[in-house]
């Protein structure tokens, strides 16, 4: 929580430019995955990923994975070796921090919403983050257990929306 009104300011000011540059980034990583798809300058680089692909995914593969992985492939073809590990690196971190943020979400909402309402007393604070805690874990685990055993085939943008939707 900010301390005074300019303080406040400036994270509004900071949240923007942070949305802006991963928007940036998002839409040069797939301008470049589209030029070296469609530009004929590139089209050895395009022959490489379309081989790379009929080479590592078998014949009988739904068209849509073809699709999904055309970008990473593209993207494995273009940058050199330095900056493929660091960008691995940057989308790794972000992944993890993401995943924190949603388990504690969820596990939080869930917690606020369905066990807090049914106890007769207050948890302590010790009580509430051991609680918490383990509801992390447990949807950790559900959800890995659910993402083992259905198959998602459809575009990711859309299943994020819809379980954020549900959430």
């Amino acid at each position: 929580s900010a301390k005074t009104a300019h303080e406040s300011q400036m994270a509004v000011i900071l949240g923007i430019w942070r949305g802006m540059a991963s928007t940036a980034m998002g839409g040069l990583i797939g301008l470049g995955a589209f030029t070296i798809m469609h530009s004929p300058d590139f089209s050895g680089y395009a022959d490489s990923v379309r081989s790379y692909l009929h080479q590592t995914l078998p014949a009988d593969t739904d068209a849509q994975l073809r699709t999904q992985l055309l970008l990473p492939t593209a993207l494995g073809v273009l940058l050199p070796i330095g900056v493929k590990g660091a960008l691995a690196a940057a989308l790794l971190m972000g992944l993890v921090a993401a995943t924190a943020a949603a388990l504690f979400n969820f596990s939080n909402g869930l917690i606020q919403d369905l066990v807090l309402p049914f106890k007769k007393e207050r948890l302590g604070p010790s009580a509430h983050i051991w609680v918490l805690r383990l509801t992390a874990v447990g949807i950790a685990v559900y959800s890995i257990f659910f993402g083992l055993l259905f198959k998602f085939n459809d575009y990711l943008v859309f299943i994020t929306q819809l379980m954020s939707a549900i959430y």
